[in-house]
């Protein structure tokens, strides 16, 4: 197996770049530069999108509470002009106009789902404008903060007290959860829907007034580390990837709908993008930026198709690079996981674990993807005859082929890239490639068989 790289040219930051400038390079960058190998871009691709939207309609953030939103929307963009309000609450002081801001009904709640709890930081940990970001199909408890708990009046024996109300309302204005569960002051919610959720909760208050008092919520995919999913999602993750390695297109799209993808389908896509004679689409240039966010989203929507729970998890290798002096030793390679990184067989096949003697498909007649000589959906210039999932870390005798696991400075390299051309270089020469090398390997040549002619 042969495998295309490009070299690296690093440039000095000019001192000449704006602050604009250095800004949208790193947004751009910070979009693109992840662990490619089976898909990253977490929420970030939605979430920017998201707030050019709403700044296209002049709104300087993302609408948050109170009579701000009659309808919560999908796309921002959709979202009526925020009215003015003025009032006096028990919550808050009289406001108005410029004033609003000294009555931000966000922070009355506080908003976590398990994972949340288990780290101490929020979805996005601050780099996403929204004040209130949940995990899709996940369990969230939505809870009043002690500031406004302490003002309830939940004794229904009391004239003046009642019992908490809350209700969700989804992006079509109607529902958006699948189910609710409610206490005084929080309310454990699971919401099915992507977008903006508007959460309301009436109360009765010590000062003898009945409020209702609001939010917005964005629900969202997070794609995460795989090391840090737990231990029940890791394993919905891999149940549904040995599905679309194991179900075929027909049968997968007569059981789980349009959006199946088998992995004979999404190898034979792949090819066609990237294993042209003419140009390597998916990787040359701009191709390792635009194509691969798409394709790991299609891929995530295939395995949601399975199991609507679930996001691509991303691999972070440059914890290996930094942990391990042997990047094979890393836990991504375990048999439960994804695999011995080095088979000792002959061939070279992955021969334990959930993943031993896993087939790779021949092209099926009819289609116009590319192949190998031997009719297996590889490369044109990948001779491997082996009808199986291979790895090995030589290059032709080399360990590694010469290169070694990326590490944080050469993200950082990347970032201080001033165009995007170079940027696009780093990813895929630097960032993208050389793993793919690593695990790969080289290990014979079949000099009968010359696809270049």
């Amino acid at each position: 197996m042969a495998y295309g790289t490009y070299g690296t040219v690093q440039q000095r930051r000019s001192e000449r770049d704006t602050e604009a400038v250095q800004r949208e390079r790193k947004i751009v960058y910070g979009l693109a530069v992840a662990a490619l190998v089976f898909g990253v871009v977490g929420i970030t691709v939605q979430a920017q999108h998201a707030q050019r939207e709403a700044e296209a309609q002049g709104l300087a953030t993302i609408p948050t509470s109170g009579d701000e939103i009659d309808q919560a929307a999908t796309n921002p963009a959709t979202v009526q002009a925020i009215k003015s309000t003025k009032g006096t609450s028990v919550f808050g002081a009289e406001s108005d106009g410029a004033e609003q801001e000294k009555w931000h009904q966000d922070a009355f709640f506080h908003i976590s789902g398990e994972y949340e709890r288990q780290s101490g930081k929020q979805i996005g940990e601050g780099f996403y404008r929204y004040q209130h970001i949940a995990q899709m199909h996940k369990p969230t408890t939505i809870k009043l903060v002690d500031t406004v708990s302490k003002l309830l009046n939940t004794d229904t024996a009391d004239e003046n007290g009642c019992t908490p109300t809350w209700t969700v309302s989804g992006p079509d204005g109607i529902g958006g959860t699948t189910s609710m569960d409610v206490t005084a002051d929080s309310a454990v919610v699971m919401f099915k829907q992507v977008g903006w959720h508007k959460l309301k909760v009436s109360v009765c208050t010590t000062a003898g007034t009945t409020e209702t008092i609001s939010t917005t919520v964005m629900s969202r995919y997070v794609r995460r580390e795989i090391r840090t999913l737990t231990d029940s999602d890791r394993e919905d993750f891999f149940n549904s990837l040995q599905t679309v390695y194991k179900v075929s297109q027909a049968d997968g799209e007569a059981t789980y709908g349009s959006k199946f993808r088998s992995i004979e389908t999404l190898v034979a896509k792949h090819l066609k993008g990237a294993a042209s004679k003419e140009c390597d689409h998916w990787h040359d240039d701009a191709g390792i930026m635009t194509h691969h966010i798409a394709f790991t989203l299609e891929m995530e929507q295939a395995l949601q198709s399975i199991n609507p729970a679930a996001a691509i998890p991303y691999w972070d290798y440059t914890s290996d690079a930094y942990i391990y002096n042997d990047w094979k030793h890393s836990e991504i390679f375990r048999d439960d996981w994804f695999g011995v990184a080095n088979p000792g067989n002959d061939d070279h096949v992955i021969d334990r674990g959930i993943w031993a003697y896993t087939e790779v498909a021949k092209n099926r007649a009819g289609s116009d993807s590319p192949r190998n000589p031997y009719g297996l959906l590889r490369s044109p210039w990948n001779t491997n005859p082996v009808a199986y999932i291979t790895r090995h870390n030589y290059v032709l005798g080399q360990k590694d082929g010469g290169w070694s696991m990326p590490d944080c400075s050469d993200f950082e390299t990347g970032f201080d890239q001033t165009k995007l051309s170079m940027i696009t270089n780093k990813l895929n020469g630097q960032l993208h490639g050389p793993v793919h090398i690593m695990i790969g390997g080289h290990w014979s040549i079949n000099v009968d068989y010359n696809v270049t002619k």
